[in-house]
């Protein structure tokens, strides 16, 4: 995990080694219940990613995934500085 702030703005990035999702998939992971072809056997109903990212969105914030397939994914929460 690592926290930055960098011209007012507080950024939060998580970094995982898993599975990874795929470049096709990318666009489709914040639809609710979508679920990525490789994680179909990986316990879950497809809710995370949105649910993260509305909750984010209603405290003034932004959600952005990267991931590349077989090597992990890494997301970052982005919010502006309080005045």
């Amino acid at each position: 995990m690592r926290f930055t702030y960098v011209a007012g703005r507080i950024r939060i990035q998580v970094t995982d080694q898993g599975i990874g999702i795929s470049e096709k998939a990318l666009p489709q992971i914040f639809q609710p219940f979508y679920r990525a072809d490789n994680a179909r056997g990986v316990v879950g109903h497809g809710v995370g990613l949105p649910l993260a990212r509305r909750i984010i969105e209603l405290h003034g914030g932004q959600l952005h995934i990267q991931s590349r397939l077989g090597e992990g994914t890494t997301a970052e929460v982005v919010f502006a500085a309080a005045a």
